[in-house]
């Protein structure tokens, strides 16, 4: 009745509809006459019927078109609908116990994210719906999503044991490997939009180094490493070796504590570094505006190294020297003021805080050392009276250069 005249059309939608809870229902009887069935293979058994009858509405549209006299539009939106309904009900099974299903889900998954993935390609109209994202792209990080979570059942299989067992520290790694090459694969070629698989090869060694993280090797961290330092060279975007950076720092963790370092200067050091480098190559702090905030970035990272120096190794002052000392060259070398100021400061907060220290151990050399700074101060103050005005005019010009400065 439903398919002779178009006012009648929500009487074929309501013969859909029973079809599908008809059959549903069939499922139900034959679930309800087997017996120790857990809830997960329900679950599974009733996705993979959504998804049988998704496929036939999608094989079946040539006839189904003229039968029902339904626009293909309406007909995949029919199908869709399935997919949807199916896909929940996959994913709702995954926390909860699972039989003998197991794999029928993981059939079921592949040709549910197959559905998704061929749905992005080759659209001829993809308007933006939120973001920027168009439909199309929407349908590929909807599949690509399902991926993630037909994980969970693919770890149950032969290979996704060894994959969770001996490979497990090389995870991030092999991640890297299938990143790499769904980031330089030619999607648009092949009719898909590249961005939703560039998204997803950004993302995915992430994810499962942090599902590794107790038992990744440091040598998988520095591969991950590269791989984004490889991201930040071909897609000219600096910014992807902040990762890098983040991964270096946490393999230099990982050696550290394997080599029973537990002085906190050690795990400072990297993160000051770290500051420094993000200073050093940002585009936008490059920026004449952005001067300040570069400098800031710069007294953070370097005091951050020193200021710990003099804060926990006073009792050995070569430490907060040698830091110091560095600093003080880089400035020169560079042409920094915050690397001179930060050099400058920690050389005589070191100086000072050493010389009390010697004087209260050696109490005969105090007086000495007092005299001879007495003379000093004398000396100083003597030369500064009769020459003036060029001590004035070095001092103005040597502010004058600072301001050139970085």
């Amino acid at each position: 009745m439903g398919r002779r005249r178009e006012d009648f059309k929500p009487l074929l939608y309501l013969g859909i509809i029973g079809g599908s809870i008809s059959a549903y229902e069939l499922l139900f009887y034959q679930m309800s006459q087997a017996s120790g069935g857990a809830l997960g293979d329900g679950l599974i058994a009733m996705s993979t019927l959504g998804a049988s009858i998704m496929y036939a509405y999608r094989i079946l549209s040539p006839w189904l078109v003229s039968y029902l006299r339904l626009t293909p539009q309406e007909l995949k939106g029919i199908a869709h609908i399935h997919w949807g309904w199916s896909s929940c009900l996959l994913m709702a099974a995954i926390p909860l116990p699972i039989g003998v299903n197991r794999l029928v889900g993981l059939g079921t998954g592949i040709f549910l994210i197959r559905y998704a993935i061929f749905q992005g390609r080759n659209l001829p109209i993809s308007p933006s719906i939120f973001g920027g994202i168009t439909i199309a792209e929407m349908w590929v990080y909807l599949g690509l999503l399902e991926v993630a979570g037909m994980r969970v059942y693919w770890r149950e299989t032969a290979v996704g044991r060894f994959w969770a067992g001996p490979l497990v520290p090389w995870n991030g790694a092999i991640a890297c490997v299938v990143a790499y090459f769904l980031y330089i694969l030619p999607w648009e070629s092949w009719g898909w939009s590249k961005r939703p698989w560039q998204q997803a090869a950004y993302i995915i060694p992430l994810i499962i180094l942090w599902e590794t993280r107790l038992q990744t090797y440091p040598i998988t961290l520095l591969l991950a490493a590269g791989f984004y330092i490889f991201l930040a060279k071909v897609g000219e975007n600096i910014r992807f070796t902040y990762v890098s950076v983040a991964l270096i720092n946490w393999a230099l963790y990982r050696w550290f504590d394997s080599l029973r370092l537990t002085d906190a200067l050690w795990y400072v050091t990297p993160i000051g570094l770290s500051l420094l480098y993000i200073a050093q190559v940002d585009t936008q702090l490059k920026l004449p505006e952005y001067k300040t905030s570069r400098h800031i970035l710069r007294v953070l990272g370097s005091g951050l190294i020193c200021g710990w120096a003099i804060l926990f190794h006073q009792h050995t002052a070569w430490i907060p020297g040698i830091f110091s000392l560095i600093a003080i060259f880089a400035g020169l070398a560079l042409r920094v003021r915050a690397f001179l100021y930060i050099g400058t400061a920690t050389f005589l907060i070191t100086t000072i805080y050493q010389s009390v220290i010697f004087s209260l151990q050696y109490s005969f050399l105090k007086w000495v050392v007092g005299l001879l700074v007495g003379i000093l101060l004398i000396y100083i103050a003597a030369n500064f009276e009769t020459r003036r005005a060029q001590i004035t005019s070095l001092i103005r010009s040597a502010i004058d250069e600072f301001q050139s400065w970085e």
